[in-house]
């Protein structure tokens, strides 16, 4: 039995709000170039105000800059790429919808292909696109231009993702109303902007805020987030004669956010031990953590139940865990009779 534990109502979610006169996120600087995917939720108070940008990646006005914006004040999106001297760029010929959560998608195949997508839909399309060079960019700004005439993005944002691949229109529609795990293959910067602006991607290209506040809103065009803890493995023979130290319970989240483990409790049910979690224990999204009889595994979380004797008997035993108010999360029962 494995408990789901929700933790929104009916998907209220943080957001991050920009205010369209001085808030942004900026990214520290990093070294891409060629095919990538720029993909975000936004709703955007105003289609007029002039080139705000989703993102400019950049070493300043008109330097190797990847632009994801509307352009001027026509309300019409544009990704504009520059190398060099040269530059291009693809424009819808549609007006972008302001005041409702709209899924965007920027793609460069680094072959000369570049499309731009609402809500799944192919928008525009256009050849002899640049590819972007493969070199650092010391400006990466989410919500604001590498140009000082131009506006701040003016809105709200969720769940932005940079990719270094170019992602299909099938890939698009298939997570576009899913959160990732962050372990995704090219994903290079994961922000998902419900209450921080950490990247949770491998790549550690967390953002800093910049006047962008935070706000709840009721977020139905993705999944609600939850934890999915549970029991999902007892391994209950030893390779350490008599004392089998090296058994353990695996437990896991299989759910999309991080759940607060602290004093929660493992219990044996054959042997009536119990381990409880120190406070502060935190299990991530898709990871998964164990406890051993008698050793500490830093990979697994380095947590033991300190005991000198077998806790799992190879004939068959339950193990339980309990959340911080005694309450049964999940159970997993065994027989080797």
């Amino acid at each position: 039995m494995t408990a789901v534990q929700t933790l929104t109502e009916q998907n209220l979610q943080s957001v991050l709000n920009f205010d369209g006169k001085d808030d942004y996120i900026s990214l520290p600087p990093s070294s891409f170039g060629g095919a990538m995917t720029i993909e975000t939720w936004v709703y955007l108070e105003n289609s007029s105000h002039h080139w705000q940008r989703i993102v400019d990646f950049g070493n300043g006005p008109g330097k190797e800059n990847i632009v994801f914006a509307w352009r001027a004040t026509t309300g019409k999106m544009a990704l504009h790429t520059r190398r060099g001297n040269a530059a291009t760029e693809i424009l819808t010929n549609e007006i972008f919808p302001t005041k409702t959560w709209v899924h965007v998608v920027a793609v460069n195949d680094g072959n000369g292909n570049a499309h731009i997508y609402w809500n799944g839909e192919l928008k525009v399309s256009g050849g002899n696109h640049i590819c972007p060079a493969n070199v650092t960019r010391n400006n990466l700004y989410i919500g604001r231009s590498n140009w000082n005439c131009d506006g701040y993005f003016i809105g709200k944002m969720a769940e932005l993702r940079i990719w270094n691949n170019a992602r299909s229109e099938e890939e698009i529609k298939r997570n576009m109303n899913h959160h990732l795990t962050g372990k995704e293959e090219g994903l290079i910067a994961y922000l998902p902007l419900n209450g921080d602006a950490l990247d949770h991607s491998s790549h550690s290209n967390n953002g800093t805020l910049h006047g962008a506040t935070w706000t709840k809103d009721n977020v139905d065009f993705c999944e609600p987030l939850k934890a999915d803890v549970g029991i999902a493995e007892i391994v209950y023979h030893g390779h350490v004669k008599r004392t089998q130290s090296d058994e353990y319970i695996e437990i896991r989240n299989g759910g999309n956010i991080a759940a607060d483990l602290s004093n929660w409790k493992v219990t044996s049910t054959g042997k009536n031990q119990i381990f409880a979690f120190p406070e502060g224990t935190s299990l991530a999204a898709g990871q998964m953590i164990r406890v051993y009889t008698n050793e500490t595994h830093q990979e697994s979380g380095g947590f033991s139940f300190d005991s000198k004797t077998a806790i799992w008997n190879d004939k068959g035993d339950m193990g339980k865990l309990l959340d911080s108010e005694g309450n049964e999360v999940s159970s997993f029962s065994y027989s080797n009779r």
